[in-house]
């Protein structure tokens, strides 16, 4: 029988330990059996070449592009945008000239050009699947950037167009099910339901208190952690208005750490008002980041309270990883979903972005009980709905074994 061949286009793929959601999908999937084909791009700031790159049997090409993340200009941002995809073809045909893929998968909204998978499905007669992250370019509306209606139903054409060149849809939440169905994109046999999953690792047990003490700590400080991209879509002011809202709690500690378009505007406001106990770090290597999460007691969660389309942040499978329960400020639509989720699964607490008194309430709330979290509830529910290996055996079972 032949190994069935992978091709997997993403927007990222580190190298060495450092291991994100998509990283681990790659893996899982090679686990049971498939040969793995990423291409990745490597930005122009890397100062890298294209090259090839093996990651213990998976095949990574990473090809060099523009610019288009943090702080990169409006104008070179559309650029990458623009020519990524004809870059991405050029380099398939140059570096796999003879190979012949079965299953092409992309991602939202980085890697999902239609024009460009449609090409890829023709040529290699190939199932094409898609992970739905991002409902663009609704998401896009909701924070303001788009104000020319004959720019945003282009867009909606083409997002028409992406879901008709995919076969299957790989949805993280069911709100994203009924938007694909209320717009009559596609049909229900079509759609998959897999939440963002990763690899478990059991970690060797720690003392938090010293752990605190080690990075600077008080062992009775209640330390939050945000971790990730702080940008208009997280909308992390709101986080911090309630961080002034408590100013009262002494032994409150939140930390962001990461990188983004915001990252300026929030330094300006904890300057503003002389915000002692929160810092905001750079971006850091995975494991390092793990190290200071282990050490937090609440993982925050924060979106612009504008969205009128789901979402369900990949750090969600983090945070429950660890063990840390949740503390989530969600816009209207996301309540109904992710919050929904937090709550059945008693996982934290839940508040409306932006309305500072509801976000106070409910932290507050989850002070209280924070001795009431349990590791061990924690990992039940992530190999119940976060597990890598799982969703590879669904990929199987849905994608590759049936006639799409």
């Amino acid at each position: 029988m032949n190994t069935k061949k992978i091709l997997f286009i993403t927007h990222r793929y580190p190298k060495g330990k450092n291991t994100i959601l998509e990283k681990d999908t790659a893996r899982a999937l090679f686990n049971i059996g498939y040969k793995v084909v990423v291409l990745a791009p490597t930005e122009r700031r890397n100062l890298e070449a294209t090259h090839k790159y093996n990651d213990d049997g998976v095949e990574v090409l990473y090809l060099k592009t523009g610019n288009s993340f943090n702080e990169t200009s409006k104008l070179e941002k559309i650029l990458t945008v623009l020519t990524r995809p004809y870059l991405i073809e050029r380099a398939i045909k140059e570096y796999y000239p003879n190979e012949k893929f079965d299953l092409i998968f992309g991602y939202t909204p980085f890697m999902a050009n239609y024009k460009l998978f449609s090409k890829l499905k023709k040529r290699y007669n190939a199932k094409t699947i898609l992970f739905l992250w991002d409902i663009f370019p609704q998401n896009a509306k909701d924070l303001g950037m788009f104000k020319n209606e004959i720019l945003f139903k282009f867009l909606k054409f083409r997002e028409k167009m992406m879901y008709k060149v995919f076969d299957k849809i790989i949805c993280n939440c069911q709100g994203q099910i009924n938007y694909i169905l209320e717009n009559k994109y596609k049909t229900k046999e079509k759609l998959i339901l897999i939440r963002n999953s990763e690899f478990f690792k059991e970690n060797e047990l720690i003392n938090k208190e010293e752990l605190k003490k080690e990075i600077g700590y008080k062992k009775d400080d209640i330390i939050s952690i945000f971790g990730g991209n702080m940008g208009e879509p997280q909308e992390l002011e709101n986080i911090i208005n309630m961080i002034i809202a408590l100013k009262e709690y002494s032994n409150l500690k939140f930390i962001f750490l990461g990188n983004g378009t915001q990252i300026k505007k929030l330094k300006s406001m904890k300057e503003e008002n002389k915000i002692k106990n929160l810092e905001i770090l750079d971006f850091v290597e995975r494991e390092r980041y793990e190290k200071i999460l282990r050490m937090c007691d609440i993982g925050l969660i924060s979106l612009n309270k504008n969205y009128t389309v789901t979402n369900f942040p990949a750090k969600v499978t983090g945070y429950i990883k660890e063990g840390i329960p949740i503390f989530a400020s969600l816009d209207s639509c996301s309540i109904k979903y992710l919050g929904e989720f937090i709550r059945e699964n008693k996982i934290g607490q839940v508040a409306k972005a932006g309305n500072v008194e509801d976000m106070k309430e409910n932290f507050l709330k989850l002070i209280e009980n924070i001795n009431q979290y349990e590791k061990k509830h924690f990992k039940n529910i992530y190999f119940e709905n976060f597990d890598v290996n799982e969703l590879a055996n669904k990929i199987k079972k849905g994608v590759d074994g049936d006639n799409v």
